[in-house]
C-alpha cells in the first residue's frame, strides 16, 4: 500500500462516515477529517492533499460547489477529487464527472475498493507530476544538444566537443525517461480504471516518441562524428523479423492495414553481422510506412539473392500503399532534419532523422538504401547486405511462423544493482511478476 507521506482529506458532515473512513484510511495514508467545506479551504491554505474524498450532500456549500470553487482555484485544480456519497442517481454522478471528479462511489462502500481506488489515483498523480517535470528537462537538454550540434558545424574542435557532450547527456536523458515508461507500463497493466488507462496511454506513447527523438538525435551525432560502429555477432535473422512483427503489429491493427511479412530462411546457416542495427534499420522503415499509409498494406520481406562459401546477399524490402512522394521530395529524403515538404511535419510530426540514420547505417552495413515511391500510389525501401555465414544448430527452413512470445516465469533471486530509486521500484516490480524475487544494492 501506499506509504504515510501521502494525504486524504475526507469532507463529509456526517460524523460516523468520518470516523469510518478514517479507520479504514489511517493504516496507509495521512488522514485528514473535515465536517465542511469552509474547514476543507481553511486546511488547504496550510497543506495540499493527494486526493480529496467529498461528500455530495452537505450545509452551507454542498459537493458539486466545492469540487467547481477548486477547480477555478490555480492552487488546486490539479488535486484529485473523488466523490463518496449517498446520491446514487445518475444524473449526480453525471454532474460530479462534469465538475472534474476523477471517481464516484456511492454510500455503502466496498473498503478495499475504495483503498484500490485511491491508489489507483495516487498512483496516476505521481506518473503524472513525473513525466510533466521530465518534460520540462527534456525540452532544456534537447535544446542544449541541439545548440552543441550547430557549434559543431563550425569547426573539428565543436564536433569533438558536440560528441562528448552528448555522451555524457545520454545517460541522464534516458534514465528518468525509461523510470516514466516504467512505471505507466506498471500502472497499465493493473486493474486500473479506463480513464486512467486512458490517461497511462498517452503518457506512455509520449515517452517513447520522446525516446525515439532522444535515440535519433544521439544515433546522427554518432554518424556525424564518425563513431558509430557495428557489433559482429551470429544471429538469426528470424528473429529479428518476430521483434519487428510483435512491434508494429498492434499499429497496422489500429489502423484496420493489412500488415505481410515473409522472411526466405537460410537452411542450418546463421548471419554474422550487428542484429540490433539491422533491426533498428527496419523498424525505421515500418514506422514509417505505418506513420503515412491510412488504408492498404504494409509488407516486410527477406530474399536470398547469392549465396557463397561462408555468405549470403540478403535482399530487404519495405512497401507500403501510402500517401507516396513525387520525384523532388524523393531527392531530399536522405538529407537530416529533412522531410518530404512542410505540409508532412504539419501533418505527421517527426524529427527528420530517421530515414538519413537509416541510411547511414545501411551503408556502414555495405549495402545502399534505394526507394521507388509515387504520390498516391505508396513507397518500397529496398537494400543488400551480404552477411558471412556460420553453421547453425537449428534448421532455419522450419521456421516459417511469427508469433508473439508468452511472458515467461522464473523462480530465482536477482541481485538489483542500482544507485536511482525509481530505476530499482521498476526493475524489482518487473522481476516480481515473472516470479524473480529481489534483494537491491545502491551502491558496490
Amino acid at each position: 500500500m501506499e506509504n504515510t507521506r501521502h494525504k486524504v482529506i475526507l469532507v463529509d458532515d456526517n460524523m460516523a462516515t468520518l470516523n469510518q473512513g478514517k479507520s479504514l484510511l489511517q493504516p496507509y495514508y495521512k488522514v485528514y477529517t473535515v465536517q465542511s467545506a469552509a474547514i476543507l479551504f481553511e486546511n488547504l491554505e496550510h497543506y495540499i492533499p493527494d486526493v480529496i474524498l467529498l461528500d455530495v450532500e452537505m450545509p452551507e456549500m454542498d459537493g458539486f460547489e466545492t469540487i467547481a470553487k477548486l477547480k477555478a482555484d490555480a492552487r488546486y485544480e490539479d488535486i484529485p477529487v473523488m466523490f463518496l456519497t449517498s446520491k446514487s442517481d445518475e444524473e449526480s454522478e453525471k454532474k460530479g464527472f462534469s465538475l472534474g471528479a476523477v471517481d464516484y462511489i456511492t454510500k455503502p462502500f466496498s473498503g478495499p475498493l475504495l483503498l484500490k481506488r485511491i491508489s489507483n489515483q495516487i498512483l496516476h498523480k505521481r506518473v503524472q507530476a513525473a513525466a510533466k517535470d521530465y518534460s520540462d528537462t527534456l525540452e532544456n537538454m534537447v535544446d542544449e544538444v541541439a545548440k552543441e550540434m550547430r557549434r559543431a558545424e563550425i569547426a573539428e574542435l565543436a564536433s569533438r566537443a558536440k560528441s562528448e557532450f552528448i555522451a555524457t547527456m545520454s545517460h541522464e536523458i534516458r534514465t528518468p525517461m525509461n523510470s516514466i515508461m516504467g512505471f505507466a507500463e506498471l500502472a497499465l497493466s493493473s486493474d486500473t480504471m479506463p480513464q486512467i488507462k486512458d490517461y497511462l496511454h498517452k503518457i506512455t506513447n509520449s515517452t517513447g516518441w520522446l525516446l525515439r527523438i532522444v535515440n535519433d538525435i544521439l544515433d546522427i551525432s554518432k554518424i556525424e562524428s564518425g563513431k558509430m560502429e557495428l557489433d559482429y555477432e551470429p544471429f538469426d535473422l528470424h528473429d529479428v523479423f518476430s521483434r519487428c512483427q510483435s512491434v508494429v503489429l498492434p499499429g497496422t491493427k489500429e489502423k484496420n492495414l493489412d500488415f505481410k511479412i515473409y522472411m526466405e530462411p537460410i537452411a542450418g546457416k546463421r548471419l554474422l553481422g550487428d542484429s540490433i542495427r539491422l533491426y533498428q534499420v527496419l523498424m525505421n522503415l515500418l514506422f514509417n510506412a505505418v506513420k503515412f499509409t491510412d488504408t492498404g498494406t504494409i509488407k516486410i520481406s527477406s530474399s536470398i539473392k547469392n549465396t557463397e562459401k561462408g555468405s549470403a546477399t540478403v535482399y530487404f524490402e519495405v512497401e507500403d500503399s501510402g500517401i507516396g512522394m513525387n520525384p523532388e521530395q524523393l531527392q531530399k529524403i536522405f538529407e537530416p532534419f529533412t522531410q518530404a515538404d512542410s505540409g508532412t511535419t504539419r501533418n505527421y510530426g517527426g524529427t527528420g532523422l530517421g530515414l538519413a540514420i537509416t541510411k547511414n547505417i545501411v551503408e556502414l552495413m555495405g549495402g545502399k538504401l534505394s526507394v521507388e515511391s509515387a504520390p498516391g500510389i505508396g513507397s518500397t525501401f529496398s537494400f543488400e547486405v551480404i552477411f558471412e555465414t556460420v553453421d547453425s544448430d537449428k534448421n532455419n527452413s522450419e521456421q516459417t511462423e511469427f508469433t508473439l512470445l508468452k511472458r515467461p516465469y522464473f523462480d530465482a533471486f536477482v541481485l538489483v544493482c542500482d544507485d536511482n530509486i525509481m530505476n530499482q521500484e521498476v526493475i524489482c516490480e518487473h522481476l516480481t511478476r515473472v516470479g524473480i524475487r529481489t534483494v537491491v544494492a545502491e551502491n558496490g
